[in-house]
């Protein structure tokens, strides 16, 4: 900072212009500040010449497009608030300012996008091919829309987040802040109260408590954010899929006062499909209700062949599903729609399950799905390669069905070799039980305490489950493993035998507890209190680690699933 500003003043005492200062590609030093995200080098520039953030390059781009092409928000911000659309040519009209829109919807600046469309409506409508212009990157040669770029966004959309349990949970209870990211935490507070009280700390023994309270702080930081980081992630995303929403309710607005309207959202809305966006569809089909025509047997086909279940689910809300099955007609080399869902999912789709048994599941609940709709012929028809829908299915998941197998047995023995574990504890502490039992009449001697009768109950239990999970878990290693046993028996088993160890642990804690308070407790409830405490530990952990899977495996196999979710929004 100190280099630039010696620059600046060099260059004053010389009587240089900054504006003719440029590289071959025509870029002022702003540019360089932009690409690099300097903000405070970007403010002493402007201060020095304010007409700086309008100077463009050869290709028509402002510094406000460059600091959005590297990611700087802040910057971003600062420049949008400064530069001006009164100058010639101006950075937001045709192609400059679809770049500029364009390159807020790549780097994920949506209230940028948002903000951009509602200054300037006809960026919303805008349409040039990316092939004519050599600093601009794009994955094909195209003409686009930004109802199409967002279109091409699957992880701006909520349906695009993949979150396990705990982040769906969070998910749904953070606040949105439209605001956040105009919001820039200030850090030098705290580092400036720091060294002024170290250097009024004069007496060795308060500076070495001092420091040793800053490393205790530095830590209690560290686990706070070991705790929000995450939260505030989710926030954001949500926050994100928030002004994403917006921002395509307003480009549908402005695309209907066009007269290229129906040419756009044909386009944008064959794109969501493709890339699996029921949002784009959705809001497509509220703006313009004639996009109704564009569900057609292509759609379908592209939700069976991608697994975009929503996307199914929204074709099955408007209640065309039995007729576009119907209406497709057999492709040379895959077959009906039936042969398509009996084929292998892509890998990043199958990939959203985890374990290839709950990864079979889903696939067997495709096919099943598509069978319920489709004509019986559609059962009997063959492929190319002579194989009817359900030898197409077991052929292409042979490998799926092997792993799924694999991964079934493994973690059944890892919940056996645990049950019976617990199982020999319980047995044991039956046996042998805490105070012994009177000499005389063999009566146990704390027979009389309530805590004695909680163990007796909590120990009794714990075996019990532990022996059923045992038992649960044997029937899976001696399964046939046929596929359509991923689709309820096998999961079925692991959700008993899930349940019964963790009830078993819960319980074998519980006589744990009661024992050592029998033995040690004293009758003092803060014991009691404290032993408790410490037995939700163990507990607590399985259920943090096992619980997801859990959820999931009663989700996939005794709820609906992921069909039959029709969206709550109006579609007709």
């Amino acid at each position: 900072m100190g280099f630039v500003e010696e620059l600046v003043a060099l260059l004053d005492k010389q009587g240089e212009d900054l504006a003719a200062l440029r590289d071959s590609y025509g870029a002022t030093a702003l540019f360089n500040a932009a690409r690099a995200g300097n903000i405070k080098a970007a403010k002493l520039l402007v201060n020095k010449m304010p007409d700086l953030p309008n100077i463009c390059q050869n290709n028509y781009l402002a510094p406000l497009h460059t600091a959005v092409r590297y990611g700087h928000k802040e910057l971003t911000l600062y420049l949008l608030n400064i530069t001006r659309n009164d100058v010639d040519p101006s950075p937001f009209s045709n192609l400059p300012g679809f770049e500029l829109l364009r390159r807020a919807l790549t780097v994920g600046f949506h209230d940028v996008a948002l903000r951009l469309v509602k200054s300037y409506p006809h960026l919303a409508t805008c349409k040039f091919n990316y092939a004519h212009y050599d600093d601009v990157a794009d994955d094909s040669d195209e003409a686009l829309t930004p109802l199409t770029v967002l279109a091409k966004r699957p992880w701006a959309f909520r349906s695009g987040s993949c979150f396990n349990l705990w982040q769906r949970m969070i998910y749904h209870c953070v606040p949105v802040k439209l605001n956040h990211f105009l919001s820039q935490p200030n850090r030098g507070g705290m580092q400036n109260q720091v060294g002024s009280h170290e250097l009024s700390t004069q007496m060795c023994c308060w500076t070495r408590l001092f420091k040793a309270c800053r490393k205790v702080n530095a830590i209690f930081k560290k686990l706070v954010g070991c705790l929000v980081s995450p939260i505030k992630h989710i926030q954001e995303t949500k926050t994100m899929h928030s002004l994403t929403l917006q921002l395509l309710n307003h480009l549908c607005t402005e695309v209907l006062k066009d007269p290229r309207a129906e040419e756009i959202f044909r386009e944008s809305f064959i794109t969501g499909a493709k890339y699996g966006i029921p949002e784009i569809l959705e809001e497509i089909i509220k703006s313009y209700p004639f996009a109704l025509e564009y569900l057609d047997e292509n759609v379908l086909k592209l939700a069976v062949s991608y697994r975009y279940e929503k996307i199914f689910n929204l074709i099955c809300a408007t209640g065309m599903h039995r007729e576009l099955i119907i209406r497709t007609r057999d492709d040379s080399n895959v077959g009906n729609i039936l042969h398509l869902a009996g084929e292998l999912a892509p890998p990043h789709r199958l990939n959203l399950v985890c374990g290839a048994a709950l990864q079979m599941q889903r696939e067997l609940h495709w096919f099943k799905e598509i069978e319920k709709y489709a004509p019986r012929t559609f059962s009997e028809s063959e492929n190319k390669k002579k194989e009817k829908p359900k030898m197409a299915f077991i052929n292409a998941h042979k490998e799926l069905i092997k792993e799924g197998e694999k991964w079934m047995k493994g973690t059944a023995k890892c919940y056996t070799l645990a049950a019976a574990l617990i199982a020999t504890v319980v047995f044991a502490a039956a046996i042998t039980i805490p105070g012994g039992n009177h000499d005389d009449t063999g009566i146990p001697n704390f027979s009389k305490e309530k805590a004695f009768k909680v163990f007796a109950a909590s120990d009794a239990l714990s075996l019990f489950l532990s022996i059923a999970s045992v038992l649960i878990c044997l029937s899976i290693l001696t399964a046939r493993y046929a596929e359509d046993d991923f689709l309820v028996a096998l999961p079925r088993r692991l959700i008993f035998g899930l349940v019964t160890l963790f009830l078993s642990v819960t319980f074998m804690m519980i006589a744990y507890s009661c024992a050592i308070y029998l033995l040690f407790g004293e009758k003092k409830a803060w014991i009691l209190i404290s032993l408790g405490a410490l037995a939700c530990l163990p507990v607590t952990l399985y259920g943090i680690w096992q619980f997801p899977l859990l959820v999931e495996l009663i989700f996939s196999t005794c709820c609906p699933g992921i069909f039959g979710k029709h969206s709550n929004r109006p579609i007709r």
